[in-house]
């Protein structure tokens, strides 16, 4: 069964807890292994940073270290929110 919005949500709201929580190296370390709570059904935690390289990916951690620019992205339009985002929770 697919997750609802809602789930999705809830769970971004808590890998973004988790950053705040423990910091970014940990956090993405945890993010990309299969053994954790960031792992629920088809649901995983995903990182770029604001350049497209992949920090965590929970789905295909052989894509950590590189530049995935170019492939989904698009720039958010209002002012404050200057990083590049593609969906879940934005930091920053």
């Amino acid at each position: 069964m697919a997750a609802t919005p809602e789930q999705a949500k809830a769970f971004s709201e808590r890998a973004a807890a988790h950053i705040l929580e423990v910091g970014e190296a940990k956090a993405f370390a945890d993010f990309t292994r299969r053994d954790n709570m960031f792992h629920d059904g088809e649901l995983y935690v995903f990182c770029y940073d604001s350049m497209g390289l992949n920090m965590a990916h929970g789905g295909n951690p052989a894509f950590v270290g590189r530049n995935l620019q170019g492939s989904g992205w698009r720039r958010a339009k209002s002012a404050d929110r200057q990083k590049r985002v593609r969906g879940g929770t934005r930091l920053g």
